[in-house]
């Protein structure tokens, strides 16, 4: 049997949660028996007592202990999960070094014939990306523990893999070692529109030219530069509108930031949605301005929605318009470069066309959740 396992997976919105979903029906519709098990089917209480209250209490102390706490204690957790649930000659597919640990330590304690296999999802290791996204300190004890754990996962698990060869690249990159790494994109499903959102419906119209950007407001996601770069891009273009679909921790800042350049009218707040692909429909172009980013769903329902993608020149969605030929991209912070390739896009309607085409394609003969499913299944086997 496949076992799927990842620590807090509901909470990873548009990363490993998604991709267990999609993973896991990918699998059943090909008669396959999956069983997804994660530590957040632990009561919130529960959670809530041991993890979250003493991480605020050690993150008073030094920063990043706490959430070192954390990690820790829920790997403890999955490891007495796993326990119960691991049997012998089952596959195991972690999402993230935290559930990989307890997998390993199953299996070597009790020499079983477990199939262990790591899809890292960040952009780089693990303890990279925490101490990036302030989790823990930079050169702290937390940190230098968390790398050689990361070392001691990677060599123990018998397929280790990414979801772009950025990222791939990127993790060589920060462990210094000779690892073997297989890239397998992530899959989304043919989605079939429900029905149709209207322009009017989003306070926009028909004349508009409307931008849309998807994803966690958080400072990684770069929203940022697009809202300071609005002034420009309206003085050459004032018809156009700029919609974020999306909630998280710069949402406060984000508005301001509007009402600061004066472009809060032009400026549109959606918060979560579910209904992205539908809205998708009424955009005349898809912006991802990400500082890094290992993959992009967003950027392949964009392709798959045949909108017109242009992202920055780093990570996984840079990775993806290069390999399909169909998109445009500009350098990662540079908002002269970013208001340049809006203008070209907005000028050139043959463009748009072309690049969409491609990028349909393309995301259709390579990015369905069947061709993940495909790769994958190699790897079980």
């Amino acid at each position: 049997m496949i076992k799927l396992l990842s620590i807090d997976p509901s909470q990873q919105l548009g990363g490993k949660g998604f991709f267990l979903r999609t993973l896991k029906d990918g699998l059943e519709e090909k008669g396959i028996k999956v069983e997804v098990f994660a530590i957040d089917n632990y009561s919130k209480g529960f959670l809530y007592l041991f993890t979250q209250i003493p991480a605020g209490l050690l993150n008073r102390l030094k920063v990043g202990l706490g959430n070192f706490w954390v990690g820790i204690l829920k790997g403890l957790l999955v490891f007495l999960k796993t326990v119960f649930h691991l049997r012998k000659n089952d596959v195991c597919h972690c999402q993230d070094v935290f559930s990989a640990l307890p997998s390993i330590w199953y299996r070597n304690l009790l020499n079983n014939r477990v199939t262990i296999i790591l899809t890292v999802h960040s952009m780089g290791a693990t303890w990279q990306e925490l101490s990036n996204n302030g989790f823990i300190a930079k050169g702290s004890v937390e940190q230098k523990t968390l790398r050689k754990l990361d070392a001691y996962v990677y060599q123990q698990v018998d397929r280790l893999v990414t979801v772009s060869e950025a990222a791939k690249s990127k993790l060589l990159l920060d462990m210094q070692m000779n690892l073997s790494i297989d890239v397998i994109y992530n899959g989304i499903s043919d989605h079939k529109h429900k029905n149709v959102i209207s322009r009017q419906s989003l306070g926009l119209s028909d004349q508009d030219f409307v931008m849309c950007t998807v994803g966690a407001l958080v400072p990684v996601k770069g929203h940022c530069f697009i809202i300071e770069s609005m002034n420009e891009v309206l003085r050459y273009l004032p018809n156009v509108r700029y919609l974020i679909i999306g909630a998280g921790q710069l949402e406060g800042h984000l508005k301001s930031l509007a009402v600061e350049n004066k472009v809060s009218d032009k400026v549109k707040f959606l918060g979560k949605r579910e209904d992205v692909r539908e809205i998708l429909l009424s955009v005349d172009l898809f912006i991802s301005p990400s500082l890094q980013e290992s993959f992009g769903y967003a950027v392949v329902e964009a392709m798959l929605d045949r909108v017109p993608v242009l992202v920055s020149d780093s990570g996984g969605p840079a990775e993806l318009v290069r390999k399909s030929l169909g998109g445009m991209t500009f350098k990662v912070s540079d908002r002269d470069d970013l208001i340049k390739q809006i203008i070209e896009l907005y000028n050139n309607k043959d463009l748009r066309i072309k690049i969409t085409n491609k990028a349909y394609d393309w995301a259709k003969n390579n990015l369905l959740t069947e061709h993940t499913v495909m790769h994958y299944l190699k790897l079980y086997q």
